[in-house]
């Protein structure tokens, strides 16, 4: 199997045909076994047959041959983005607000050449209330994020030195430990309620997700295998699905829908 979910899958699958293969953690433990029929965990692209050994691999994919091979949708590049970091200063203009983690909220002024008697060095020129003046080495960009407030025009400047960035900080961090505890309080009385848990046909199932013409990506199939998860459970769902026009979530709550059915 490709996961332990999907093996669990083919576990339930085979026993609606009254086989119950036993499952190894690995190559050695299925070697020394002596069990006709085991289900493992591999990243294998095809199956083979160790003549010698009188042992023979069958991947997932091959189960399902019969059903004809789906399309494979492109990949998608799992990419993480940073949004509010400034990566660099050509991202930036004349009078962008910009957050500098110590300071607070300045507004980008340019760039500017100093020599502190170490050589030239290029520093970046922001402006906080009041017209005080901040000057940051480029060297520490790292410090420096984007504003993701209001309107930049309207971004409200802290003034150097008067603490005003430390208590909104301050605040900030009281309002995340309230939120936690409300949610933390939510999540417990959710805990002890009971809901409905669907049982379904693994082969049923198998079969009607054969039927889509492409391959799920593995951010699909992550999210199908979460709610079939939640649906399952015994527990009340709270789960939301996110994505892009058609990039597949419609797949998602058809397999949903055909759980909830069956």
């Amino acid at each position: 199997a490709e996961s332990n979910g999907r093996r669990e899958t083919l576990q339930q699958y085979f026993a609606e045909y009254d086989l119950h293969p036993a499952l190894c953690d690995g190559y050695d433990s299925f070697l020394g076994n002596t069990e006709p029929l085991m289900l493992g965990v591999a990243p294998l692209h095809a199956g083979f047959e160790l003549e010698r050994e009188q042992v023979v691999f069958i991947t997932e994919t091959e189960l399902y041959s019969g059903s004809g091979r789906r399309v494979g949708r492109k990949k998608q590049e799992n990419v993480t983005q940073v949004e509010h970091m400034v990566r660099d200063l050509s991202e930036l203009k004349i009078g962008d607000p910009v957050v500098h983690a110590n300071h607070g909220i300045g507004r980008y002024m340019g760039l500017l050449s100093m020599d502190l008697g170490e050589g030239e060095t290029e520093f970046l020129h922001l402006e906080y209330a009041k017209e005080t003046k901040l000057y940051v080495p480029v060297s520490q960009l790292h410090v420096i994020a984007r504003y993701s407030g209001a309107s930049p025009e309207d971004a409200p400047l802290h003034s150097l030195g008067s603490g005003q960035w430390e208590k909104a900080k301050r605040k900030a961090a009281q309002q995340i430990r309230d939120t936690a505890a409300e949610l933390l309080n939510l999540y417990a009385r959710r805990a002890l309620r009971q809901g409905h848990a669907f049982q379904y046909s693994a082969r049923d199932y198998e079969t009607f997700a054969e039927s889509f013409g492409f391959e799920e990506t593995p951010d699909q199939a992550a999210a199908i295998n979460a709610v079939i998860g939640d649906m399952t459970s015994g527990k009340p769902m709270d789960r939301l699905i996110c994505g892009d026009v058609g990039f597949g979530k419609t797949e998602v709550a058809l397999r949903a829908a055909f759980v909830a059915v069956m």
